[in-house]
């Protein structure tokens, strides 16, 4: 078994504030759907859910890299977009990359299940 780091224990104003992230990333990922579905893009709304999941990632990927054999496969799944926190300009410049975003959304809720904050 690889050694585990050490995750400092969450504190409730912290789960708070990945919660009210969450609530703020599903209000703006579904007003992106809606645009979706209407096959029209709107990119000040496709600006603010990406920045929203950017800041999440953010908070994850520290829990993620700490949470050892249970969120080793999920940490592998979001390291594929972790260069978006770095350059937000890379999913905004590829149409390839672009697509993602409901993939993103995906994992981003799969983290918060997996990290229990999603039981709250």
């Amino acid at each position: 078994m690889e050694p585990q780091l050490k995750q400092a224990d969450m504190t409730n104003q912290y789960r708070d504030i990945l919660i009210l992230h969450l609530d703020a990333l599903s209000i703006l990922y579904r007003n992106v759907l809606r645009d979706y579905a209407k096959s029209v893009m709107d990119e000040d709304k496709y600006n603010d859910c990406l920045s929203e999941m950017i800041v999440i990632m953010d908070h994850l990927y520290p829990k993620l890299e700490g949470g050892g054999d249970r969120t080793k496969d999920l940490l592998k799944q979001f390291n594929e977009f972790i260069n978006w926190t770095e350059n937000i300009i890379i999913p905004k410049a590829q149409i390839e990359e672009r697509k993602k975003l409901h993939q993103v959304y995906k994992l981003i809720l799969k983290a918060y299940d997996v990290l229990g904050l999603s039981n709250f």
